[in-house]
């Protein structure tokens, strides 16, 4: 817990920070706040600030029937001295696969990986690419088992199916290939087969050639 302001941070880098804190209403909120420049208020005039990006890539995912927290608020305030504009969404009870699979490798069951690779399907398929696709962006809810993605910042078009299939298959390997997540039991192949169920054999063998070529550098 922060000692100051009595707020669990779950995410602090330059520029943003991530915490949970309590609501009026007593549920847990978690708050994304980024810091105020006259850069980031030039992107936010743009349409290109990482808000933004998180409404829309959130939209996104939810116009597919996949999980995302829907921003509650948006507000100016302040983190210590300096200014910040904050965004509050619900809090999802859970573990991150990550956390999961670091628990136990074969933890994440034949049903959640393929409900991943699904997900890479539905998305491919609508013409959209999640770029930061990773293991610790994904929260498995303790109470349901519903698979949430919890941060949309990386949703963006794409019309290049095999291409985005590849990128998000590439980004669920990447903490793995770091050595930050051990290689979960069996669930690789399940999230691939999953993922390229709907295409035709030429794209799936150009996903398989394209996966081959970016795990062999």
């Amino acid at each position: 817990m922060h000692a100051e302001s009595n707020i669990q941070i779950l995410k602090e880098n330059r520029g943003s920070t991530v915490w949970v804190e309590q609501g009026d209403d007593g549920r847990a909120c978690t708050i994304k706040a980024w810091s105020l420049s006259p850069w980031f208020a030039l992107k936010c005039l743009l349409g290109i600030s990482q808000p933004w990006r998180h409404w829309r890539g959130g939209r996104r995912l939810r116009r597919q029937n996949l999980a995302s927290p829907e921003v509650l608020s948006v507000g100016l305030g302040w983190r210590g001295t300096w200014p910040v504009l904050k965004i509050r969404m619900p809090f999802i009870i859970g573990s991150t696969g990550a956390e999961q699979i670091s628990e136990s490798p074969s933890s994440l069951g034949h049903d959640i990986a393929s409900r991943l690779g699904e997900a890479v399907s539905i998305l491919a398929h609508a013409g959209l690419r999640h770029r930061d696709l990773k293991l610790s962006n994904i929260v498995l809810q303790h109470d349901s088992n519903e698979i949430w993605f919890i941060d949309p910042v990386g949703v963006m078009r794409d019309r290049n199916l095999v291409a985005s299939i590849v990128c998000m298959l590439d980004r669920l390997e990447v903490e793995i290939r770091d050595g930050l997540v051990p290689r979960p039991t069996g669930a690789t192949v399940v999230v691939l087969r999953s993922s390229i169920r709907g295409l035709g054999r030429e794209d799936r063998r150009a996903v398989l050639q394209q996966l081959r070529t970016h795990h062999s550098r």
